[in-house]
């Protein structure tokens, strides 16, 4: 883009993004909340239990991530008829269905031809390829379509769809599943995860500096987060487990004094206060046992601490053994190379840690 098409989309709805920072997804992470997942009946709703605290990520958390308008009714009778679409008709006329490589082969490679034109793509690279993640040959709605290129792109509540894939594509995610049935477990999030990684660091004031850095504070969220270090399971799950919630500095989500000054953002946490009810924990491995939770855990704490210094030592037996193995079978490949000649190519093994 050109600095007269930068200014241009600085002025759109997603503007902002422009100074979003180095932010690599960290789908270990996500993996070690969706096993802490709490089961409740709050609708549009999903909680942690991350060391006996209970963490709630919902639309108005959503919303102060991620600063996408996240409530009001979009009048969709404004929304002109695909036919009369521009953008279609000069830049994916050839496609029968435009899909995300679409927009990205045409954002990429193509030529808009004018401003207009190119910030409107831009704004749908945007929504296809960073905010609705998914397989490159999903179609793009229609409907988004005609909202880009008719320019209503500021008036529509992009947030409250989004919030609702990513929910449906988190919540229950793992209940029910068994990993020790297979060696591999690989599923696919659709939406945007990376809100609730953000959401995350937001709750857990340990993670500053150890798993991501943030540089400074500002609106949305999410722009003041960086870190290009993707951490393994194994570091995640095991401090995760071995601290404890006040080490962890965890708490719920608050308007800051600036924030408080958004009427949107104001009327998102009024309308959605905290009310933790009846809830218990679903965890597939081991991280925590059924619990009811009334604001906090109400199981009594000598058994909670019996619970959780099980499971720890559980963890960390398993954790000295695996280090144990690994040494083994890296020394025996030391061994074994020894006796190769040097001039010979042979196969090599990677051993992971």
């Amino acid at each position: 883009m050109t600095d007269v098409q930068l200014g241009l989309f600085r002025e759109t709805c997603f503007g902002k993004l422009l100074d979003f920072q180095d932010l690599k997804l960290q789908p270990q992470l996500v993996h070690c909340l969706l096993l802490r997942e709490i089961s409740h009946s709050i609708p549009k709703e999903i909680w942690f239990d991350v060391s006996g605290f209970g963490l709630r990520f919902s639309i108005a958390e959503f919303a102060v991530v991620t600063g996408l308008k996240c409530s009001g009714e979009f009048d969709t009778s404004t929304i002109p008829s695909s036919d009369s679409n521009s953008l279609i008709k000069k830049y994916f006329n050839s496609c029968s269905k435009v899909t995300r490589e679409d927009i990205e082969t045409c954002f990429l490679g193509q030529k808009a031809d004018c401003d207009e034109d190119t910030v409107k793509i831009g704004i749908l690279y945007v929504l296809g390829l960073f905010f609705f993640t998914s397989s490159k040959d999903k179609v793009i709605s229609e409907t988004y379509l005609a909202i880009v290129d008719s320019g209503l792109w500021d008036s529509y509540d992009w947030g409250k769809d989004l919030f609702d894939v990513t929910l449906q594509n988190l919540k229950g995610r793992l209940f029910g599943a068994d990993d020790s049935e297979s060696d591999y477990f690989f599923y696919r999030i659709l939406g945007f995860p990376l809100a609730l990684q953000v959401w995350f660091y937001e709750c857990c004031g340990y993670c500053d500096g150890v798993f991501a850095c943030r540089s400074v504070s500002t609106i949305p969220r999410m722009l003041s987060w960086h870190s290009s270090i993707a951490h393994t399971f194994k570091k995640l799950n095991m401090e995760l487990l071995s601290l404890s919630a006040s080490q962890l500095k965890l708490h719920n989500v608050e308007l800051t004094a600036l924030e408080s000054q958004s009427p949107e953002l104001h009327a998102l946490f009024s309308s959605h206060p905290l009310r933790p009810q009846n809830m218990s924990s679903v965890s597939n491995a081991g991280e925590g046992t059924s619990s009811s939770f009334d604001g906090v855990f109400s199981n009594s704490v000598l058994q909670a601490f019996e619970n959780q210094l099980d499971t720890k030592l559980l963890a960390f037996k398993e954790f000295v053994q695996g280090e144990f193995t690994d040494l083994e079978h890296k020394l025996d490949r030391v061994i074994s190379l020894s006796h190769v000649q040097s001039s010979k190519h042979t196969n090599s093994d990677f051993f992971l840690s």
